[in-house]
């Protein structure tokens, strides 16, 4: 395992400061599970700016899992401090969607620090569902996915089954026309309306070979799409959760 800290500085478009710290490997799905994250900024916080910090949440540290297990331990804090600066600070518009950008950025890269320090991980994956019914459907089939057994233990070995990702959107239990489906990995089709695409076939086994997984799967139903963050499971992912208490 390793440190998981980020910061942000002041700079000419940010006059504001950012900084993070997370704890987490294992044990790791939305609601944080055993994840522990500290955000501190000079910012002013307003109460009405909860509704758009509760979105940047669900967006970047509710949308990582490791394996799928949520414990009783998990929280996201962000802590304001004022100094004579932040007392003086103008909240316009701008202002605020500059430090909305940054707690988005700042809080994404520690929620990817966390799935990248997943237990026994060799791919950081991730997983972009489009055109559902909505947002709640696509990270409902993106989650799915993610939370694979089979799916996660066939890229550990660099293994290209696609019937593995249909079978994980079927069971997410929402709209779907198998006939509209598409998928791809990174930027070669492997599934096009339903249709599989063999031409792609010697590309994608290399690239099922990569550190870094990118998945697409288009529902073709409507516009909702969502992303989430994951890693494969490995031998290594079994021997150290059987040795847990040794």
């Amino acid at each position: 395992t390793y440190s998981k800290i980020e910061s942000l500085k002041p700079n000419k478009r940010n006059h504001f400061i950012l900084n993070g710290i997370a704890k987490g490997s294992g044990m790791i799905f939305p609601n944080m599970a055993t994840m522990l994250a500290f955000i501190f900024t000079d910012f002013e916080i307003k109460s009405l700016f909860k509704k758009k910090i509760s979105e940047i949440i669900n967006k970047t540290f509710n949308s990582i899992t490791v394996d799928g297990d949520t414990s009783t331990s998990d929280m996201v804090l962000l802590v304001s401090v004022k100094n004579e600066i932040s007392k003086k600070r103008v909240l316009t518009k701008k202002v605020r969607d500059d430090f909305f950008n940054a707690l988005e950025k700042i809080s994404q890269k520690l929620s990817h620090l966390i799935v990248k320090d997943g237990e026994g991980l060799s791919k950081f994956i991730s997983i972009n569902v489009l055109g559902a019914k909505n947002y709640q459907n696509a990270k409902k089939v993106a989650f799915s996915i993610g939370n694979s057994q089979l799916f996660k233990t066939s890229l550990s070995g660099s293994e290209l089954n696609w019937g593995r990702i249909i079978m994980a959107i079927g069971k997410a239990n929402v709209k779907i026309n198998p006939e509209k489906i598409s998928i791809k990995f990174g930027k070669y089709l492997i599934l096009k309306n339903g249709e599989y695409i063999s031409k792609n076939k010697t590309h994608l086994k290399k690239y099922m070979k990569s550190k870094n997984i990118e998945l697409i799967v288009d529902l073709g139903v409507s516009n909702g799409k969502a992303k989430i963050w994951t890693c494969d499971l490995t031998k290594e992912y079994i021997k150290i959760n059987t040795n847990y208490l040794t």
